[in-house]
């Protein structure tokens, strides 16, 4: 019996000391398997910099200046006698805008963003000044046409002619639409237009007088457009 007593206790020393599987400690993986990849750390320069971008936001400005050109080329083509030299100044200022606003485009990057702003603002506020000029020499070759229907008693195409520099203004407006400077002149030749329409259409005697009226208006406007693009050109802003 004692002798069986001593097996059963050799055999369950022998087990106790046997080491368990589902109980032995895990091993921890070599740190080096644990770290990122190259290139993949928090904080590396290839992945988490941001690239720099290329400035764009002159690319309305020259738009604007496309579509400036188009306005001087339509008023350009049914120019009458007298308005070849008002044209030919517009377009030269329109040249020398376009001409700084690549300076400034390519400038950009040295500039502060207000810098930047503030350069792009005074380009697009000047190019539009430019397009009212081009819309409003339009209307007054219509008024001009306006006059030379009236002298020879065509007063129905003189009343076209107003009604079409009516319209002209008005795009002239719009193009200036945050841009309050010239308002009262505008008003005074809206008022001019007004007055010319209603004389043409009861064919009264000073519709040439009223005609002649918007003209003067016209060239008010257009000459005090012109003095302040060239003072800005001085300036160089």
């Amino acid at each position: 019996m004692k002798r069986w007593t001593l097996l059963i206790v050799i055999f369950i020393g022998v087990v106790l000391a046997l080491p368990c599987a589902s109980g032995a400690p895990e091993q921890n993986p070599p740190r080096s398997a644990l770290a990122p990849a190259s290139g993949s750390e928090p904080g590396n320069l290839s992945n988490d910099q941001p690239k720099a971008n290329t400035p764009t936001g002159y690319e309305g400005g020259r738009a604007r200046l496309q579509h400036a050109r188009e306005v001087l080329r339509q008023t350009t083509d049914e120019a009458v006698q007298g308005l070849q030299q008002q044209l030919k100044k517009a377009q030269n200022q329109l040249d020398a805008l376009a001409a700084w606003l690549e300076e400034a485009a390519r400038s950009a990057p040295d500039k502060t963003a207000t810098a930047a702003r503030q350069a792009e603002e005074s380009i697009g506020l000047r190019v539009r000044r430019i397009e009212a000029r081009a819309l409003l020499l339009h209307a007054k070759a219509k008024a001009t046409l306006a006059v030379r229907a009236a002298s020879k008693y065509d007063f129905p195409r003189a009343k076209q002619r107003i009604e079409e520099a009516t319209e002209l203004l008005r795009r002239a407006r719009a193009t200036l639409y945050d841009d309050h400077a010239y308002d009262d002149e505008m008003d005074d030749m809206e008022a001019a237009l007004h007055q010319a329409g209603a004389a043409v259409k009861e064919n009264a005697k000073d519709a040439l007088t009223k005609i002649q009226k918007v003209m003067s208006d016209s060239d008010r406007i257009v000459g005090s457009l012109e003095v302040n693009e060239a003072r800005a050109i001085v300036q160089g802003r």
